[in-house]
């Protein structure tokens, strides 16, 4: 391989990556690095090893023994330590800046490729300096680690000025000149909505570990306990004014590419915060036994994902046939419905029972019209069944039946989706702003703004608190999961 392509000494390997080792002593632990490092010298004697710093965040293991036992079986300087996330935990701080060895920062953002508008400006503003200028500091340089890019762009952008940065930007200042260099020129209401994008959506400061496949509207598999619980680090009142802002704006830019896709991106996910409250307010009827108002808000819940795959339908990066079609292009007549089949599997079940289930879930048009409408009507469906024969909600049974109707089915019955847009972006936007604006004004939207900043941060503290399940299983997050009343859980299995 070296005479082939040459080498810079630099080797990536990851030991115990989301895996724990057999045994915690430290000379275990130190033994194992060095048997590494051993290996990598005997076939390169300038080795360098490169490894994810991932493994730390599990602190029910790796504690700081452990750490330092690992990292210290190489000599200083000859392992690099990629810090994965350094957004989410600073693991440095509480490793000495990994007892000695060098470390480069690097921003996460994002699970699964998907595509919520979401951000921790001010964290990526300061955190990097902070790691740089720390006493003894080892880190030397910054990089990214993302599961997926297409989303977010500004995000990436002020990311990476950090590698020359000196010093924290003036980020209302910089959001600015950021609209200015996307679009072109200035506009004084697409500076307001970008304002109120960077207070909101892009600076969560509260719920740090924010996993956007999980609990997102209408992406997220349905269920009725546990409530599906999206977190909302911000006021969604400042997502839908700045959706308002654009609106206004969008006849100076109705031949801007970018601005009609931000455009939709906002539109987009103003239609997903909108769902929570009609879900809620189908299962307080529920639950009140109330059945007209329970039908009322599920028509509109399923009113708003319709809506959604409209505007979606308007821009060429939204649509899933094209993801499909590319896959097609790639692939030999021999092979070509696998390849199909793998396109549309990875961004749904991603295996062939839900192995890893809605991870890299899209909100694509053709997606949501196609596979997560269904999911959600049938989900209705049952609910109503429920009420009107007076039986419990059978959440297992929901959960087999939506996936022998909708969910195998799709993976190789679906028909084919365009791979061009349909629709005028900003007619529909505004249609669509003016229909939902007074929803938009409803105080539950300021109640799950507070009623989230006081709650759990993750997922799984959540499920903790309302369950009293101490841990979901690293191997099982991301599963289907049965919730039994007695607080424990099961994998769904399914024959």
């Amino acid at each position: 391989m070296t005479l082939e392509f040459g080498t810079d000494h630099i080797y990536n390997v990851d030991t115990f990556n989301e895996m724990r080792p057999q045994s915690s002593s430290t000379a275990y632990l130190n033994k194992a690095g060095s048997k590494v490092y051993e290996a990598m010298i005997a076939g390169d004697p300038q080795a360098i090893w490169l490894m994810q710093g991932w493994l730390f965040m599990d602190t029910g293991f790796w504690q700081p023994p452990q750490i330092k036992a690992l990292l210290s079986s190489v000599p200083q300087g000859k392992m690099i330590v990629l810090d994965l996330a350094s957004d989410l935990e600073a693991i440095y701080a509480r490793t000495e800046s990994y007892y000695g060895q060098p470390f480069i920062w690097n921003m996460l953002h994002n699970f699964g490729g998907t595509m919520e508008l979401y951000g921790m400006i001010d964290i990526i503003n300061n955190r990097p300096f902070e790691g740089r200028n720390m006493a003894n500091s080892t880190m030397i340089g910054v990089g990214l680690t993302p599961e997926g890019i297409f989303q977010n762009e500004i995000m990436y952008e002020f990311m990476m000025e950090n590698v020359w940065r000196k010093e924290p930007r003036n980020i209302t200042q910089w959001i600015s000149e950021f609209a200015v260099r996307r679009y072109g020129k200035y506009n004084p209401l697409v500076d307001k909505a970008w304002q109120l994008l960077k207070r909101s959506v892009y600076n969560d400061t509260i719920s740090i570990i924010h996993d956007n496949s999980i609990n997102v509207f209408p992406t997220q598999s349905p269920r009725l306990i546990p409530p599906v619980h999206e977190t909302v680090w911000y006021n969604p009142k400042d997502l839908y004014q700045a959706w308002g802002y654009m609106i206004q704006a969008a006849s100076e830019f109705t031949n801007n590419k970018l601005f009609l896709y931000d455009l939709v991106d906002v539109t987009r996910n103003s239609l997903q915060i909108l769902a929570i409250n009609y879900y809620v307010a189908v299962t307080e009827a529920y639950f009140n036994q109330q059945t007209a108002d329970m039908a009322l808000a599920g028509e509109k819940l399923i009113q708003v994902i319709k809506d959604m795959d409209t505007i979606l339908a308007s821009d060429e990066h939204f649509l899933f046939g094209k993801w499909v079609k590319s896959a097609e292009n790639l692939a030999s007549i021999e092979n070509v419905i696998v390849y199909i089949f793998n396109a549309r599997n990875q961004v749904t079940l991603w295996g062939p029972k839900g192995e890893i289930n809605d991870y890299a879930c899209k909100q694509w048009a053709g997606l949501v019209s196609g596979y997560y409408l269904p999911r959600w009507q049938l989900f209705l469906d049952m609910l109503k069944d429920s009420m009107y024969n007076s039986t419990g909600f059978d959440q297992v049974y929901f959960n087999q039946l939506v996936f022998t109707r909708v969910e195998q089915p799709f993976q190789n019955n679906a028909p084919d989706f365009p791979t061009t847009p349909t629709g005028n972006p900003v007619q529909i936007s505004k249609t669509l702003y003016d229909h939902y604006q007074p929803d938009t004004e409803s105080e539950f939207f300021t109640k799950l703004y507070k009623k989230s900043m006081s709650s759990p941060s993750t997922f799984k503290q959540y499920i903790s608190k309302r369950f009293g399940i101490d841990k979901i299983q690293q191997k099982d997050i991301g599963k289907k999961l049965n919730f039994r009343n007695d607080g424990k859980y099961e994998v769904r299995r399914l024959k």
